[in-house]
């Protein structure tokens, strides 16, 4: 795993070079296979954080916040909310203030510059990924701290078997060997996590989790599931939700719980 210092460097180039889009923040790529998984990430990532979080005057804490990806659209569909932002990159917090009219801070998440029992909502999106194993649980350690009692956490990870199938449409079958022995590996410089992992990190900060969300693959699944995953989002976060067959298949999971 890459130390802070390499990860600034790596977030701030990837900033630069590919700005406010879903390539900056999710899967770093120019394969259109993988930039329409992006796309389909986004919509259904931000159709989860939406129904999770009401419309009022709430503190909600955007953790690695990058550009604004999710708080940008959250707050033109939720305007009473207050949002903050943190992010280990400047080159990030730059675009956000430029797409934003709300705070942000540079910070490292594990170490987030805020008083205990401030926020009513914190959402993370793909970070701990990044975060070398030990950081991992002392992240979780501050989004409880900063949490509200009844505080609600939306956090959303990759899932090693939705990964799998990724990388077999790129025919990266050594990945895939590596998937199957493991329950946490790295793919470039990340984590890829089972849910088992996520369940586990979670539990041991004693926060309680609601539910778990898929967002599905498009391919190889069949092609009614495809629809479902384009097409409808209250039967597919319903049917991804409640059937674990399924909700294997996702590339990320989304876990919302609350302190």
């Amino acid at each position: 795993m890459r130390n802070i210092a390499e990860f600034k460097e790596y977030w701030s180039m990837r900033a630069k070079l590919k700005g406010n889009t879903l390539g900056a923040v999710i899967l770093d790529s120019s394969d259109w296979v993988l930039n329409e998984l992006n796309s389909i990430v986004h919509k259904q990532n931000l159709e989860i954080i939406n129904s999770e979080v009401l419309n009022t005057r709430l503190f909600l804490l955007d953790a690695g916040c990058g550009y604004g990806r999710i708080s940008k659209e959250l707050k033109v569909k939720k305007p009473n909310i207050n949002i903050i932002g943190v992010d280990i990159s400047r080159q990030f917090l730059y675009l956000w203030k430029k797409n934003l009219d709300e705070p942000a801070a540079v910070a490292t998440i594990n170490q987030l510059p805020f008083k205990d029992n401030v926020f009513n909502v914190i959402i993370c999106n793909t970070a701990l990924m990044y975060l070398q194993k030990q950081d991992r649980q002392r992240t979780l350690d501050e989004f409880r701290r900063t949490l509200k009692n009844g505080g609600k956490l939306l956090m959303t990870e990759n899932n090693k078997w939705g990964v799998m199938f990724v990388n077999m449409v790129q025919k990266d079958f050594s990945f895939i060997k590596n998937i199957l022995l493991k329950d946490v590996i790295e793919l470039e410089g990340a984590a890829v996590f089972d849910e088992k992992e996520l369940r586990n990190l979670l539990n041991q900060t004693d926060f309680k989790i609601l539910k778990i969300i898929g967002s599905l693959v498009p391919f190889p699944i069949p092609l009614f599931l495809f629809y479902l995953n384009h097409k409808s989002s209250k039967i597919r976060r319903n049917l991804f939700t409640s059937i674990w067959p399924l909700r294997r298949l996702s590339v990320y999971l989304t876990f919302v719980a609350v302190k």
